[in-house]
C-alpha cells in the first residue's frame, strides 16, 4: 500500500481567519459557520492523489472536530488518524482494539494527566474549559500561554507528559502518543510499503520522521533521517498545500 499521511489544519485545510485567496472550496462547517476552506487548487489535486494512492489524514484533532471535515463530495478518507494518532477511524467509525492499545500505552502517564487538568482548572490565566480529548490527552486555551506553559513545564513530569502551544492552545499529551507511533502501527497492520507525509508545525515532526518523503515548511526544524527524501517547502507567495500536493503528484506516484 502506497499512503500519504498528511496532518490537516494548515497544512491541506486553514481556517477562514488564514488568508489563502478568494479561490477556495468550504472544508468545514462548524454550528453553521463556515470555518476551514482548502484553495480550489488543492481540492482538486487531493482528488486526484486520492484515486492514485491511500490518503490518510493525521490530526490532533478529537474524534468530533475531525468529523467536521468534508474532503470532498464524492469520498471521504476509509482511514483517518486523529487524537494526535491515538484514534484510528476505519469507514469513519473508531476501531475500538487500535483504541485499547492507546490507552494501554498511554497507562503511565495517566496520573501526570490528571495531574496536568488539576493545575490548569485552577490557572487564572485559562480561558477555556479544561477538556480530556478522546481520553487520551489534555487541552485548554490561555490568555497568558508562555505562563501556563512554563508553570506545567515546571511541575508535570516530562519523562512522562509533553507541554505544547500552539497560539493560544495548550496540550499536555503523553510522550508515547504522537503521530510517528501511530504511523508504525499503521505500517504493521496494513502491509504500509511507502509513506509520504506533510506537516507544518512541531506536532508533525514525528509524522514526518517516519515517511519515505516528508514534506515541510522550510522555517520547521526538521531533523531529517538517514536514508529519507526531504523536501522543505519554500512557499513565498503560495499556498503550502498548493506546493505539497502539486509536488506529490509531480514526483512520487
Amino acid at each position: 500500500m502506497r499512503v500519504f499521511a498528511s496532518d490537516l489544519d494548515n497544512t491541506l485545510i486553514y481556517s477562514y481567519r488564514h488568508p489563502i485567496g478568494d479561490n477556495k472550496v468550504l472544508a468545514e462547517l462548524y454550528e453553521g459557520r463556515e470555518v476551514s476552506f482548502m484553495t480550489k487548487q488543492s481540492h482538486e489535486m487531493l482528488n486526484q492523489v486520492f484515486h492514485k494512492m491511500t490518503f490518510i489524514p493525521v490530526s490532533t484533532r478529537s474524534v468530533g472536530q475531525y468529523r467536521r471535515i468534508r474532503f470532498h463530495r464524492d469520498w471521504e478518507p476509509s482511514l483517518a488518524l486523529v487524537s494526535n494518532g491515538g484514534t484510528l477511524l476505519i469507514d469513519g467509525k473508531e476501531d475500538q482494539e487500535w483504541k485499547e492499545q492507546s490507552l494501554k500505552t498511554i497507562r503511565p502517564a495517566r496520573e501526570q494527566l490528571e495531574y496536568a487538568w488539576g493545575l490548569l482548572e485552577q490557572d487564572n490565566a485559562r480561558t477555556l474549559d479544561v477538556r480530556m480529548v478522546d481520553d487520551l490527552f489534555v487541552f485548554t486555551k490561555s490568555g497568558r500561554v508562555r505562563e501556563t506553559v512554563d508553570r506545567l513545564r515546571e511541575s508535570l513530569d516530562l519523562s512522562q507528559v509533553e507541554v505544547w502551544e500552539n497560539g493560544n492552545k495548550v496540550y499536555v499529551i503523553p510522550l508515547l502518543l504522537n503521530k510517528g507511533q501511530a504511523i508504525r502501527r499503521l505500517r504493521e497492520r496494513f502491509c504500509i510499503d511507502f509513506v509520504a507525509s506533510a506537516g507544518d508545525s512541531l506536532f508533525d515532526i514525528p509524522l514526518l520522521h517516519e515517511a519515505d518523503v516528508a514534506f515541510y515548511p522550510t522555517e520547521l526544524s526538521y531533523p531529517s533521517r538517514q536514508g529519507q527524501v526531504c523536501i522543505p517547502v519554500d512557499t513565498g507567495s503560495k499556498v503550502f498545500s498548493d506546493v505539497v500536493l502539486g509536488k506529490l503528484l509531480q514526483g512520487y506516484l
